[in-house]
């Protein structure tokens, strides 16, 4: 490391700093002066069935990505060796940086999702979705252009101390493993709406293939062609992912939002504003014309009565 320190401070700093940031969040609740606040629990065995069922896509992507990792890992050990299993744990790096991204800023709409979705304003679901996948996108194909054209940049990055065995292994496996930046937004930005609509047998489906089937598969299939067949796993299983998500996509949108226009929200909101805004300056233009007068059985002014009515 950059202290010369062994693995264990490594692990030590990590918990350490996992320590400091939990307190930051927790900070602004001690006082209990905030609009959300801690409050006396009250168990509700349906609000922790919901918990339950919203975040078991989540806790089954965590434990079958682990799988796969054992899976890989032992994979790369017998066919490639130590600088095999340290060019996969570049690859792991440079995607540890992009997927937080695309997580979450998709996360972090599942609140107006959800508060849209109860309140039937399918619109504006479609509407935020819009601004998520075309971040995803940008996201996507930006992390893509980075990982591909500056491979070699990245990975001496990562192994300023390399040997140049180990830098032929990584750099072209950093450019195969640039790919899946295409296509793993879909299936990320298609889970969270998913379970931001409660749809969670699309989520479940979504998290299983995603982070075990469609990997191991991938795996299993591509092993006997050797080693540097084994870069192409992830891109093979982010490809499948990419289509199972699009094809929920195209069922949740037929079965929720058939005839929902997203951009339609934006502009009636623009124009019920305008429109209040017009109401309120005719109405306080009458009130002031009304004030004026005198008399109202000698100044009645039809054009002031009718926009006051």
């Amino acid at each position: 490391g950059v202290l010369g320190l062994s693995v264990e401070y490594a692990a030590l700093g990590y918990c350490i700093s996992i320590t400091f940031s939990s307190l930051y969040g927790v900070w602004p609740f001690i006082g209990n002066k905030q609009i959300l606040k801690f409050v006396k629990p009250h168990f509700n065995w349906t609000h922790i069935k919901e918990i339950f069922v919203n975040g078991f896509p989540i806790f089954m992507q965590n434990i079958s990505s682990r799988i796969y990792s054992l899976l890989m890992n032992a994979a790369l050990l017998t066919l490639g060796g130590d600088i095999a299993i340290a060019s996969y744990g570049v690859l792991l790096y440079s995607g540890g940086l992009i997927q937080p991204l695309i997580y979450g800023q998709a996360d972090a709409m599942q609140p107006a999702i959800g508060y849209n979705w109860g309140a039937k304003k399918k619109d504006r679901v479609l509407a935020i979705e819009k601004y998520i996948f075309s971040t995803g996108i940008i996201i996507g194909i930006f992390a893509f252009c980075v990982s591909f054209f500056f491979s070699e940049f990245l990975v001496k990055l990562y192994l300023p101390e390399g040997t140049q065995e180990l830098l032929n292994m990584a750099i072209p496996a950093m450019r195969i493993h640039a790919f899946i930046f295409i296509f793993s937004w879909i299936t990320m930005c298609t889970e969270s709406l998913a379970i931001a609509l409660k749809q969670t047998k699309i989520s479940n489906l979504l998290s299983v293939f995603m982070a075990l089937i469609f990997p191991i598969s991938s795996l299993m299939v591509l092993r006997p062609f050797g080693l540097d067949a084994l870069w192409y796993v992830s891109v093979v299983s982010n490809i499948l992912s990419a289509l199972l998500s699009v094809g929920c996509l195209i069922h949740i949108y037929r079965k929720h939002f058939r005839g929902v226009e997203a951009d339609n929200a934006d502009e009636a909101s623009e124009l019920q504003d305008e429109d209040t805004q017009l109401t309120e300056a005719e109405l306080a233009e009458a009130e002031l014309a009304a004030s004026k007068l005198s008399s109202p059985e000698d100044h009645l002014d039809p054009e002031s009565i009718s926009r006051a009515q």
